[in-house]
């Protein structure tokens, strides 16, 4: 009986793995178009693979994700340069991510609880959103999942492979440290698992220290520390409080996902008495990541806390599977089937069929601006084939590198608060090199200097000084709109076109 329990939930475990890739593989099918950071970080691959830029060089360019940039350079040798190649390996991190959710509210609880979570991660929303783009915030949530199941391994297992499950949780938490500054996160539950072992026999002993001290200075060397340390200590005002996002947290874990989060956090506290040390290095984990979106990073975009909510989603399915062994004499499928039942039908948060796109602005409005810079270039080059012939300015660099196969803005128009400017005062931008203007006496004089030229103008809230968008709309001839995303048409974001002597 028990043994025909577990094939039907390993079945049952493997159709929900297979729905959760389908579901992310259709979302990057249909070749949407690039947002500024996911176009970042394909034309600088593209480059490495044209033979445009060394390796080196561009690892200078994204010094904070550097892995990330090499998954995608690797994806386009093994598969060629497109929107879909650039975004596949994220798919892949999702789906690796399902099994790292399965496996671990499995060993936190049943197969039930287990089911129960990778059915959340596979088809939630945020999960789905964010395994379609080309970001490696996916990767780290299935990274931390995977190094909390090898702790409980590390736990459990005798001495034969106790150094391969230590080489296993270090190769993954250095490969998250790598992949995006945040990822050094994911040492926390680790070091919390070794520090009441050593810091008797090693920490104490003055031998301990020196050793200590040499493995310090290779993980600063290797791992870019002063570098996160100097983001750190350059925030505005406060060191230790920079920002406030207290608001956008409650709207978020509370308003938003509370059904989730406090189960889920129920679930963490069920479990400190049978896995303490782990328990408490999730809680630590849990509290540096939320203390870093809060008051140190200066937006409050919902990928940077992707991963604490494949945790949430995780705890979320023990706890249920924990109320049906304790409460209901044993019976953790079926309170796990009653609620993944309730979730799937009510559809918050849960994507019911596979789409051709997972919007990021489920959760907070105008999260990321997804507008449909691919249409908008393409009508450019069909309207204006000889593009040599005329200069192109606008308040952005990343998704026209893309679309016009290299070409940058022979300037950009971007107000004083912004980074580049800020930068030592700079007048060109700090990464590029082109040429940066911020006010409308200074886009009048190029359009004097230029007898042709376009301006691009992202119609929202965006860089560009709002004095040069309003004269263009008043004094130059207006040429292409595109509204939005065709998968995404009730999420507009305007792009429009002007000219002068066109």
């Amino acid at each position: 009986m028990i043994k025909n329990y577990l094939k039907l939930g390993n079945l049952l475990f493997l159709a929900i793995l297979f729905i959760g890739f389908v579901f992310r593989l259709t979302g990057i099918s249909t070749n949407h178009s690039f947002w500024s950071d996911e176009a970042h970080l394909a034309v600088t691959a593209r480059d490495i693979v044209q033979n445009k830029i060394s390796i080196p060089q561009a690892i200078a360019i994204q010094d904070y994700q550097p892995l990330h940039l090499l998954v995608i350079t690797a994806s386009f040798l093994l598969f060629g340069i497109s929107e879909f190649t650039t975004r596949l390996p994220y798919v892949l991190f999702g789906t690796a991510g399902i099994v790292a959710a399965f496996l671990l509210a499995k060993k936190l609880s049943t197969i039930s609880g287990g089911l129960l979570a990778s059915m959340i991660y596979a088809i939630s929303q945020i999960n789905l959103a964010n395994s379609t783009q080309a970001k490696p915030y996916t990767a780290l949530q299935a990274i931390i999942l995977f190094i909390l199941f090898l702790l409980i391994k590390l736990q459990e297992s005798n001495n034969n492979n106790r150094v391969w499950l230590h080489l296993t949780i270090i190769l993954l938490a250095s490969f998250a440290t790598v992949m995006h500054f945040l990822g050094v996160v994911v040492w926390v539950p680790y070091l919390v698992f070794l520090f009441p072992k050593i810091k008797n026999r090693f920490i104490l002993k003055p031998a301990g220290w020196l050793i200590f001290s040499i493995i310090l200075i290779v993980f600063l060397f290797i791992f870019q520390l002063p570098s996160m340390l100097r983001l750190f200590i350059k925030s505005p005002g406060n060191v230790i409080f920079s920002y406030n996002h207290l608001t956008y947290l409650r709207e978020l874990f509370w308003k938003q996902y509370g059904f989730f989060t406090l189960p889920a956090l129920f679930g963490i506290l069920m479990m400190m008495e049978k896995r303490k040390t782990l328990t408490l290095g999730v809680l630590i984990y849990l509290a540096t990541m939320a203390y870093f979106w809060n008051f140190k990073q200066y937006t409050h975009n919902i990928r940077y806390v992707l991963p604490l909510f494949g945790l949430f989603f995780v705890y979320f399915g023990v706890f249920w599977s924990e109320i049906g062994d304790r409460i209901f004499d044993k019976k953790s499928h079926l309170i796990c089937l009653l609620v993944a039942i309730l979730l799937y039908a009510g559809g918050n948060k849960i994507v019911r069929k596979p789409a051709f796109y997972y919007t990021p602005n489920a959760d907070f409005i105008a999260d990321i601006q997804i507008a449909n810079y691919k249409q908008l270039f393409n009508e450019l080059q069909k309207k204006f084939p000889d593009m040599k012939s005329y200069v192109i300015y606008n308040d952005f660099f990343e998704p026209q590198g893309w679309y016009l196969d290299g070409r940058l803005p022979d300037a950009l128009l971007i107000k004083h608060n912004t980074i580049p400017i800020e930068q030592g005062g700079q007048t060109t931008h700090h990464e590029t090199g082109i040429p940066v203007y911020t006010s409308l006496g200074q886009f009048k004089t190029l359009i004097k200097k230029n007898p042709q030229g376009v301006l691009i103008i992202e119609d929202w809230e965006s860089f560009l000084p709002l004095e040069i968008k309003n004269y263009a709309k008043i004094h130059l001839k207006k040429e292409i709109t595109v509204n939005s995303l065709p998968q995404a048409i009730d999420d507009p974001w305007p792009l429009t076109v002007y000219s002068w002597g066109m």
